[in-house]
């Protein structure tokens, strides 16, 4: 973790997932995950100090090889979010968009596994309260408004946009289980969270 630029953070991260028990459908053998996170805030100063309004980001990609369940692995996902909050206002209004995509294994016999796997998922924090997905084979583009009328009450509305990288490979759980069937189990989802 660097922080050598003032409001920024850099992260690199090597994690290995090394599970020699196979069970199919889900992640073993040796699987590395090389990624690397950019991430920071800019304040906007209008005529005082205390800055009115904040802008941050956070941008995010890895790439995973190695080999699973006798496949070769070669997979990566990408995201970025970008938000702006009015730090004077009333309730604080904050804006967000995000984008987010996990790529998926476009032919299961080619001898490759092509499918980002998210290994320890925390889609909670990223796609609201639905928990029904996991970053695999997903792409999503997602608008979002918080609002903070207490200092103890923050309110959330969040749209998504949801769709499969590619229809081809499979939705995938939040424990990162695929559906039953190798056909689309979505081709595009809308989701509105309170």
């Amino acid at each position: 973790m660097y922080h050598g630029v003032e409001n920024q953070t850099i992260d690199a991260y090597w994690l290995w997932l090394n599970e020699q028990e196979p069970i199919a459908g889900r992640p073993d053998g040796s699987r590395h995950t090389t990624g690397l996170r950019w991430a920071g805030t800019r304040p906007i100063s209008d005529c005082c100090d205390a800055p009115a309004r904040i802008w941050s980001w956070d941008v995010e990609g890895a790439y995973q090889f190695g080999h699973d369940n006798g496949n070769t692995v070669s997979a990566a996902f990408f995201s970025a979010n970008m938000a702006h909050q009015w730090k004077q206002a009333p309730w604080q209004p904050k804006l967000t968009s995000l984008c987010y995509w996990g790529s998926d294994d476009h032919d299961p016999t080619d001898g490759q596994d092509n499918t980002f796997n998210t290994l320890f998922p925390l889609g909670h924090a990223y796609w609201g309260f639905i928990d029904n997905l996991t970053g695999q084979n997903l792409a999503d583009y997602s608008v979002q408004l918080s609002v903070a009328p207490t200092k103890k009450l923050t309110m959330l509305g969040a749209w998504h946009w949801f769709f499969l990288d590619r229809n081809t490979d499979v939705l995938y759980n939040v424990a990162g289980a695929p559906s039953a069937r190798r056909t689309p189990a979505l081709t595009w989802a809308k989701s509105l969270t309170w």
